[in-house]
């Protein structure tokens, strides 16, 4: 029996069923039946093990997890990756109702897997998903180890005062409303091209983490490929493999809720509303005073992480000492502990690589104090 090529082994890996996760929630007197399709990285089952609901970037949709499950395995943890609404097979919605929408698509879905908590982490445009989750439901964390952690968080142009999110904000309706097919083409069909152009590579490479093995370009192809396994467990050749098809069942499945994503990242219409951290110094401000409540009646206190890379075009110098400025010790106040990890040598994309070890970091930090039923 001839063995299997390349390609039909890379779709084997990317169709797993673990990938593929459909859950519709019931219509209610506000919105008619919501599909949710999401993945899942690492260990899928089992009492004992620690869940980490993971909200991506702008493009960090379920297809994450692909790239994300040998470091979830080897960790024995489990990553719950969700797409968001106008996603995958998630029903779009409105702009105003993004936000709440998720809101109410996550317990019911972590009900539905029969996962009680969980760490959060995010990325980027995860950040305002992230924060209201936080927010709105502090009990979802697990008590044992109440942790959230912030990779290259967002924020915002008006903040921040980096120039190109400030001239993005300009854009008419009219380019934002193919926002999705724009990157789309660069990256199905210019992006060998485009390779040298940092703004065609981080609108999406970021959240897939494409490209990343980072060895020295002169080294061997033998030692590229051990890198490779030993941060995604897989091959180089494989992993490219893997790459393109990726990239092209992205685009092949629903995107749409990038043009409304990118209108809620920059607020640039007036139906964005980002609820509760509206105001960053603000939400820091009313979470302290929960936490600091939650732990004099015993709670643990809630663990704070936050990546800063070394450089960020999106958000620049201003806004990464803004983001570390809101969670200072004195803001985050007893009930919250925070740790900031600069990342030296990174940017906005590659503090969540396999291969630049952050993310890592965090899964074993939380595989490590698994305690109890984490189901």
């Amino acid at each position: 029996m001839p063995s299997k090529t390349l390609d039909i082994k890379a779709i084997e890996l990317i169709l797993r069923i673990k990938y593929h996760g459909l859950f519709t929630i019931p219509a209610t007197g506000k919105h008619g039946p919501l599909k949710i399709s999401y993945s899942l990285a690492g260990t899928r089952d089992g009492t004992n093990v620690s869940t980490i609901l993971f909200c991506g970037g702008m493009f960090g949709t379920r297809w994450q997890a692909t790239f994300h499950d040998w470091i979830a395995q080897k960790h024995k943890v489990r990553v719950l990756y969700i797409d968001r609404p106008g996603f995958g097979a998630s029903t779009p919605v409105p702009l105003c109702d993004r936000i709440a929408t998720f809101l109410e698509i996550v317990p019911l879905l972590l009900a539905h897997l029969e996962i009680k908590h969980v760490a959060l982490a995010c990325q980027s445009a995860g950040t305002i998903y992230a924060l209201n989750l936080l927010a709105r439901y502090p009990d979802l964390l697990d008590p044992s180890y109440p942790k959230v952690t912030f990779f290259s968080p967002w924020v915002h142009q008006s903040i921040s005062s980096v120039a190109l999110m400030a001239r993005a904000a300009k854009f008419p309706d009219h380019f934002l409303n193919k926002w999705n097919t724009t990157v789309g083409f660069m990256m199905k069909k210019a992006r060998p091209a485009l390779q040298a152009s940092k703004i065609a590579i981080t609108t999406i490479a970021s959240n897939f983490a494409f490209a990343h093995v980072m060895v020295a370009a002169d080294k061997r192809h033998q030692q590229r490929d051990e890198a490779c396994i030993k941060n995604y467990g897989i091959g180089l050749a494989m992993k490219r493999e893997m790459e393109k098809l990726i990239i092209k069942s992205t685009f092949e499945e629903s995107t749409l809720g990038a043009n409304e994503e990118i209108r809620l990242c920059l607020e640039s219409s007036l139906e964005v509303n980002w609820a509760a951290c509206k105001n960053y110094e603000e939400y820091v401000t009313i979470i302290a005073e929960i936490w600091k409540q939650r732990v004099q009646n015993g709670a643990t206190k809630l663990m704070v992480n936050v990546v800063l890379p070394e450089h960020d075009m999106f958000v620049g110098k201003k806004g990464m000492k803004y983001f570390e400025d809101c969670w200072a010790r004195e803001k985050a106040g007893d009930g919250i502990e925070v740790k900031i990890i600069n990342a030296r040598g990174h940017d906005h994309e590659s503090t969540i690589s396999p291969s630049r070890g952050f993310l890592e970091e965090m899964f074993e930090d939380i595989g490590t104090r698994a305690v109890g039923d984490h189901t």
